[in-house]
């Protein structure tokens, strides 16, 4: 899913521009966070056919866990 990459590009990068943890905690509620870009692609799912929404919800949490890495190893 190329949404789900870019967002994860997107957020990696921004992860490593952090100089802080408020910087950091920011990057986590822009991408995780309720209100969230993967929270939102993963929202709508629901609009998916049945084929394509087990490897979509796959994807985005695939990439969840990956930017969470990241925001234990900053």
């Amino acid at each position: 899913m190329r949404q789900v990459d870019e967002i994860s590009t997107q957020a990696s990068q921004a992860v490593a521009d952090c100089a802080d943890l408020a910087g950091l905690d920011a990057v986590r509620v822009q991408f995780l966070g309720k209100q969230g870009e993967l929270t939102a692609v993963l929202k709508g799912l629901g609009q998916l056919s049945a084929e394509e929404r087990p490897l979509a919800g796959k994807a985005v949490n695939e990439a969840k866990r990956s930017l969470e890495g990241l925001d234990r190893k900053s």
